[in-house]
């Protein structure tokens, strides 16, 4: 595949945070729009927040108990 230099455009958006979610995410609105998204970042796997079905398979994996893991995503 080949690509040409003249049909490459360069667009910028500019983003402000709105919320973070948890160690490994966040939402974000667009200045413009005021459209907002949620971002995950790729590679990072941050404890939960809150008790849920992955916040159990995180104990259940790592053998910490889920209360140390919510204070530790609270660190994160």
């Amino acid at each position: 595949m080949q690509i040409d230099a003249k049909d490459q455009i360069l667009k910028k958006i500019y983003y402000e945070v709105v919320k973070v979610v948890d160690g490994d995410g966040i939402i974000v609105r667009n200045i413009l729009t005021k459209i907002e998204e949620e971002i995950r970042l790729y590679g990072i796997d941050a404890p939960e927040l809150t008790p849920c079905r992955k916040l159990k398979q995180d104990e259940s994996e790592t053998q910490i108990a889920g209360s140390l893991l919510m204070k530790l995503a609270y660190e994160s």
